[in-house]
């Protein structure tokens, strides 16, 4: 196994991990950015529409937030993409926003 196999591999007790293999593993840190990000709001507004809330996540001090593709924004779209993250997070408590600029 290389590396990434091994961490991966540690990480959902078991003794192996290989390409195509689905692992569930305990993380120490989670990264959302502003590609990502508001995809993971939308499903979140779709649960809470079947009456599946969702109050917080798992531990907001370990959840690091990046925008980073569309800083500055380029056009109303882009700026739309951080604006829905922003209020997004901030529906689940998350309150940091990092910048890479």
């Amino acid at each position: 196994m290389n590396i990434t196999e091994k961490i991966i591999a540690r990480a959902s007790n078991r003794n192996s991990a290989s390409p195509g293999d689905v692992v569930f593993a305990n993380v120490d840190k989670l990264m959302i950015h502003d590609v990502s990000g508001p995809g993971v709001i939308k499903v979140f507004e779709e649960w809470s529409k079947k009456g599946i809330q969702l109050d917080k996540v798992w531990n907001a001090d370990k959840i690091w937030i990046a925008e980073d593709h569309f800083v500055p924004s380029a056009d109303r779209i882009s700026a739309e993409n951080i604006s829905s993250l922003r209020s997004g997070l901030r529906n689940l408590g998350l309150k940091s926003i990092s910048s890479m600029v």
